[in-house]
This record gives structure tokens, sequence and C-alpha cells, in this order.
């Protein structure tokens, strides 16, 4: 049988005078809660305060969250990140500015050289001593590669950056096409050619040629360069420098493997 609308009403009302009651408790608790929360309310804000005091006084000698990259506007800019990574493993007095040789090349073999396939390339540890070159945005026939470090006969390795950018369709397999055709033009055995995806989190690149590098080895590598390095302001800028990709790279993932196209390293 269904409900007479007289019985809805009844109903629908019962409903509303509950809700209304069950308020009516709410208010008076809120009520008698009310002088409480009053009470403890300046010792809390007082807590928060004095906690607050404390760190900004912390802040003024040491600055924890200062970022020259930020303050720039170039945080999470692929094209810096290159141009600072290219900088570090130049050797050339003339391009890298930080007078350490082939210091950051050394220091990136180092870190990198097993993930590279050093068991398929012994040699791979001695491309530091060779006169390599260290370019930026390299373009091949179908790709453009962000960092190309590279000596004629000797070896390859071709960097593809990304700091917030996905691989396009196809990117790494295209870039991977070039990269061979570059190491054949320069008389490079096929175990001497090697391609890099540098990403913050490490994700895997389509081409499984790549190899995927996360941001975090990077930092690995520059406070060793930090350790080593001799001219102070050189230290203190990429001391800097690693704490700033750190923020970037907030996890460290314990696997790699990647990679990637139009960039600029």
């Amino acid at each position: 049988m269904q409900p007479q609308p007289e019985q809805l009403i009844q109903t629908f009302a019962s409903l509303i005078e509950g809700d209304d009651a069950v308020m009516n408790r709410r208010r008076k608790a809120n009520a008698e809660q009310m002088p409480h929360d009053r009470a403890i309310l300046p010792t809390l804000l007082g807590g928060f305060l004095e906690a607050r005091s404390a760190w900004v006084k912390k802040q003024v000698a040491s600055a924890d969250d200062f970022n020259l990259l930020q303050v720039m506007g170039v945080a999470n800019d692929e094209v810096t990140h290159s141009k600072i990574l290219a900088w570090l493993l130049e050797r050339r007095l003339e391009r890298g500015s930080h007078a350490q040789d082939n210091l950051g090349f050394r220091l990136l073999i180092e870190e990198l050289g097993p993930a590279l396939g050093a068991g398929a390339s012994p040699q791979i540890m001695c491309y530091p001593n060779e006169p390599y070159w260290v370019r930026r945005e390299v373009r091949g026939k179908k790709s453009r590669v962000d960092i190309e470090i590279a000596a004629r006969g000797k070896f390859i390795i071709h960097i593809e950056n990304k700091i917030g950018w996905v691989e396009s369709e196809g990117q790494t397999h295209r870039e991977w096409q070039d990269l061979e055709r570059r190491a054949t033009k320069l008389g490079i055995p096929t175990s001497n050619v090697h391609g890099i995806f540098l990403t913050l989190d490490c994700s895997p690149p389509a081409c499984e040629h790549f190899v995927a590098v996360g941001w975090h080895r990077i930092a690995t590598m520059l406070d060793r360069f930090v350790e080593l390095a001799q001219p102070p302001e050189v230290k203190l800028f990429v001391a800097h420098y690693a704490k700033a990709v750190r923020t970037l790279a907030l996890r460290e993932p314990e696997t790699e493997q990647h990679p990637n196209e139009n960039t600029s390293v």
C-alpha cells in the first residue's frame, strides 16, 4: 500500500524535527566547548609564534630554502640544466670555465660506467682521457639531442634530458637511429655507443638502447666534484646546484633506465 500524502508530510516533518534536535545538541555542545577552546587558544598561538621565531632566527644564519635557480625562475627549465651539466663535463678551459679539466666527465663515468655497460666495453673508464668534445642540441636527421660527449674513433654518448616533460612518440627510437648514424660517421665502434635518458624519477625510455638515469645520480656526482675541485667559487656554485637538483629529484629510485628527443643539454 502506498503511503498517503498526509503520512509523507508527517514523516518528513519528524525527520526535520529530528535534524533540528541533533543540531540543537551540537550547538549546545559547541557552546560548552567554546570557553575551553578560547582558554587554550593563547597557549597554542604562543607556541606557534615561539616556534616560528626560532625558525626565523635559524634561517637568518642558514637560509635553508634559498635556491638560486628558483630566484632566477629557471629551476624547472631543461635548457638551463643541460647548460650547467654540459659546462661541468667540458674539459677545455675556453668552455669549461671551472678550469678543472676533465674532472666532471671523469666523475660522471665513475658514477654511471657500470650502467652504461662497462662489461661490454672495458675501456669505458678511459673515455675521460680521450680528446673528447661536449656539444649541446646536436641535430640529426630525425631528432635533436640535448648533450653529446664524443671523441672521434673512440666513443660517443648522447644524453637526453627531461625535466618535467615526457618523451614524445618514437623520440628515443629516432634519437638512437641518429646516434648510430653519427657513430658510423665518426668511426666509433658499436660497443662504444651509449644513450642516456636523464629524468627526475628515472622513467624508462621507449627505446631499450637508452639507459635510464635519475637526476639523483647526477647530484651524487656533483658532491664528488665539490670534494675534488679547487676554486672556492666553483665549489660553492656546484654545491648549491647539487642541493637544487635534490630539491627537484625528491625521491631516489632503486632502478634506472630511459629515452627521449627534442630538448637541449
